[in-house]
């Protein structure tokens, strides 16, 4: 009797952890058919675009009424499917579109392209977008550019990703011919590109800037604003870069202020940058920044995070992202988040968006994250009025759990980071009604009882974490936040990335 007993109580111990499990499992298939809190069927504007795609050799135009986006969403299709060639390409770049924007030009010749701007340019292409361009943005694409560009009618947006034949002083024509129009300037892993490029930018966008009979395009007297800027990966000497804000006789001066309007600066794995190349970038910069990227450059120290407070003088900056930054210290990001620093009259930036991914164990702590969402909370009026508004923050043990806050970090990456519980219960605090992504990959102190309080807490604009190589979360998590069981409903679903299926307790389960 008391055997069967036990055999009973075993077997209902085993069903019900495969129940657990199989609840598990339709919760997560529910939940991957949900995109940004709607339930997807999928959708009728995917149904069209598979059928599009499937079909595609029989499109011969998808007409101007198929704005960027709709043909972003094609494009990106096709070359998941292989079916990206120069047929479709043609389809793609029909004549009286604003904006051509391409993931992959592999089957694209530079004949093709070239002839594709000759029509384009002249009936108003205002953004050419090419990633992956390899071949087909070379010398003969950038001659179709300069002959068709005019006065009143030439790019605002370019952005040019792995074209290995670009000449660099083809990419600085390009920027002496548009620099009226082109306020944004992307280029990505062009290996030919150097010197000339540079020099051309922080020629042609200062004030002091004098047309010449070489290089401008005719009848262009237009003074450029140059709102964004992105390099990365590129084969830059320091020389070179820093001729973008030093005049022709090497020194830096006033009127070159080629940066005066710069909104977003982008600076990804460049070799030669680091502390002594930023102290000369950053105060010709306006002080208007919103965003900056220093992603994988290894040469920054804690001394570039004093340029990019100081430079914050107007308190715009709402995105910083220092991923891979590994000779950051834990000490400098505090002192970039702390108020009140002798010598420095900037109050710490108030970020909407921070990426300290991949900065090593020891630099990303609970102190800097707590320090970081107090800043983010700090108001933007005035000094003074800032000051007051941490203090506020520092001291209210309450802060945001009211909801309804304008301040607070949204989307925070710390991945590989030494942060623990303590960080989860301040994010709770201090982000309730903001963070909605959240990135904690390899941080192996964080618990199933912090990330459970966190859920508990926050609003239901919380929708992602992250948590790849954390194998410490266990189902007691996965099976039983506050969340666990909202599927559907708009803005409700709340998505675990990365998650180990581990038994609380016990061994590990797949």
């Amino acid at each position: 009797m008391d055997t069967s007993s036990g055999g009973s109580k075993r077997k209902n111990a085993k069903e019900n952890l495969y129940v657990k499990r199989q609840r598990r499992h339709q919760r997560q298939q529910q939940s991957a058919s949900i995109i940004n809190g709607s339930v997807k069927v999928p959708s009728l504007f995917n149904i069209c675009v598979d059928y599009l795609v499937s079909n595609f050799d029989y499109v011969e135009a998808l007409g101007i009424g198929i704005d960027t986006s709709i043909r972003r969403s094609i494009s990106q299709r096709l070359v998941e499917r292989g079916l990206m060639n120069g047929a479709a390409f043609d389809v793609l770049a029909e004549d009286g579109i604003e904006a051509l924007e391409l993931v992959d030009c592999a089957e694209v010749t530079q004949s093709q392209l070239s002839s594709t701007l000759q029509n384009l340019l002249p009936s108003g292409l205002k953004s050419l977008s090419l990633l992956h361009a390899g071949r087909c943005f070379g010398p003969q694409a950038v001659q179709s550019v300069l002959q068709y560009s005019t006065p009143f009618n030439s790019l605002f947006a370019l952005s040019i990703g792995g074209a290995y034949l670009l000449r660099d002083a083809d990419a600085a024509k390009l920027i002496q011919c548009m620099h009226g129009t082109l306020s944004s300037i992307e280029f990505q892993a062009c290996p030919l590109l150097g010197k000339e490029l540079c020099e051309a930018i922080g020629e042609c966008y200062a004030s002091s800037y004098t047309p010449s009979s070489t290089g401008s395009m005719p009848g262009h007297s237009r003074e450029g604003c140059l709102l964004e800027v992105k390099l990365e990966d590129l084969n830059l000497e320091k020389d070179s870069l820093l001729s973008i804000v030093k005049g022709s006789n090497g020194t830096t001066s006033a009127k070159n202020d080629a940066l005066r309007n710069l909104r977003n600066l982008s600076l990804k794995r460049i070799d030669c940058l680091d502390d002594d190349a930023l102290s000369i970038i950053f105060p010709a910069i306006g002080g208007n920044l919103e965003s900056i990227d220093l992603s994988d450059n290894r040469n920054i120290t804690d001394v570039t995070l004093s340029y990019i407070r100081r430079c914050n003088v107007e308190r715009a900056l709402s995105s910083l992202t220092l991923s891979g930054c590994r000779s950051l210290t834990a000490i400098g990001l505090e002192a970039l988040f702390t108020m009140n620093i002798e010598g420095i009259s900037a109050p710490p930036p108030c970020l909407k968006r921070l990426d300290l991914s991949k900065c090593g164990i020891q630099v990303v702590t609970d102190e800097v994250i707590e320090m970081a969402a107090l800043a983010s909370w700090t108001q933007k009026s005035s000094a003074g009025a800032a000051s007051d508004s941490y203090e506020r923050r520092r001291t209210d043990t309450t802060m945001d759990q009211g909801g309804g806050g304008k301040g607070g970090l949204v989307h925070l990456n710390i991945a590989g980071g030494s942060v623990t519980d303590a960080t989860m219960e301040k994010l709770a605090v201090s982000c309730a009604s903001s963070l909605k992504e959240l990135n904690l990959s390899f941080c192996a102190s964080v618990s199933d009882k912090g990330l459970g309080y966190l859920v508990s807490k926050v609003g239901r604009q919380f929708r992602k974490i992250t948590v790849w190589g954390c194998a410490q979360i266990t189902e007691e998590f996965v099976d039983g936040h506050d969340r666990v069981d909202e599927i559907g409903g708009v803005g409700s679903s709340l998505e675990i990335e990365g998650v180990w299926m581990k038994k609380a307790g016990n061994r590990s389960i797949r």
